[in-house]
């Protein structure tokens, strides 16, 4: 079977998948980090006045995958 973003899209409420461009371009505006990075920032409140939370960034993973800039580079 295949996976498809409208598959997982259906699992979260409007406003979720809205949240999860914005997520998303968060990460890329910080010059893409890994996630476990990114998360580690939220959490240590690095980054100030941001809206984004680990469950936030959790859920732009689940549903758009992860970010493909983060990759490009890491993996062989």
């Amino acid at each position: 079977m295949i996976n498809t973003v409208e598959s997982f899209k259906n699992k979260y409420t409007v406003k979720d998948y809205a949240n999860t461009h914005k997520d998303h371009s968060i990460q890329d505006i910080m010059g893409r980090p890994a996630t476990r990075d990114y998360i580690e920032y939220i959490e240590k409140g690095l980054i100030p006045n941001c809206p984004v939370t680990k469950r936030d960034i959790l859920r732009a993973e689940d549903i758009l995958g992860p970010n493909l800039g983060c990759l490009e580079g890491k993996t062989t």
